[in-house]
């Protein structure tokens, strides 16, 4: 079996506690599961490794940190398209979650 990340950020764990109470609307419920998402994709981004790079600025030349090329993550679909806020995506858009090189498959 593969690696499990418990998610224990205080945000996520308000955002699940609202999506469980009884009161909340169908509305309210696909918002909540989008920002979790969105929460979740930022934390499983964490680690990425970075490298320094040149960049020109409308003020000046900086050097700034990107996600190093060509590292080993891949976007995998996960959520089904019935649950997916689509009045949130573009058409025909694709929801993927990111995965690292030692996620399970």
């Amino acid at each position: 079996m593969g690696k499990v990340y418990v998610f224990d950020h205080p945000l996520i764990q308000h955002k699940t506690a609202m999506i469980r109470k009884v009161e909340t609307s169908v509305k309210d419920f696909r918002e909540l599961v989008r920002e979790i998402s969105t929460l979740m994709a930022y934390e499983a981004t964490r680690n990425l490794p970075l490298e320094e790079v040149d960049i020109t600025t409308p003020v000046s030349d900086a050097r700034v940190k990107i996600p190093r090329p060509k590292t080993n993550m891949r976007r995998r679909p996960r959520m089904s398209p019935a649950l997916a806020p689509s009045s949130r995506r573009p058409p025909k858009a694709s929801v993927y979650a990111f995965c690292t090189h030692d996620s399970p498959a």
